[in-house]
């Protein structure tokens, strides 16, 4: 059994306990964010597009898309790495079956990685100084922020979303 230090998991799970628990969290999370009644997708890549039902569906999206991206419980999946982290160091990994068995899973996990750690540029209002900034972010960060203030309806944004922004030094052009 692996050390929590060189893995990143609790001692108490093998690693085939651990990628089950890993396998069997994902499962129930991504079921909840991806299914027909929440959204419906539309066109073919790379023009693919996600509509929500309503708004509310949207929020609670953005609410599991965050849950997804942030550091888990260690009591319940065995880490406080995020779910994107474990996915990622089981497929370095892999205790069921083999290397070869994980390569699409792991190209794909790859790629949303890559794709959440993109710079982008997002227009922002800012109705307290009454003007309009273009932010430089990371993705991530930006539907960290976001799936934030819909989970909290805005009230921790001032404090939380702010001060994320310091830290990962987010440009903005004012």
């Amino acid at each position: 059994m692996e050390s929590a230090e060189t893995e990143g998991f609790a001692t108490e799970f093998s690693p085939i306990e651990q990628e089950l628990v890993v396998f069997k969290a994902l499962t129930e999370t991504l079921d909840s964010m991806l299914n027909h009644e929440v959204m419906t997708v539309r066109g073919d890549d790379p023009n693919t597009e996600i509509v929500f039902a309503t708004s509310t569906h949207m929020r609670l999206f953005n609410i599991l898309l965050v849950d997804f991206l942030s550091r888990q419980n260690k009591i319940v999946v065995g880490s406080d790495a995020s779910y994107l982290v474990l996915l990622e160091k089981v497929c370095q990994a892999p205790s069921i079956g083999d290397q070869n068995s994980v390569g699409d899973l792991a190209q794909a996990t790859q790629c949303l990685h890559s794709w959440l750690n993109a710079e982008i540029e997002v227009c922002v209002w800012l109705p307290s100084i009454d003007n309009e900034v273009d932010l430089a972010i990371r993705r991530h960060d930006f539907i960290y922020i976001c799936g934030n203030i819909g989970d909290n309806f805005g009230i921790s944004f001032g404090r939380n979303s702010l001060y994320l922004m310091q830290r990962r030094g987010i440009n903005s052009r004012i």
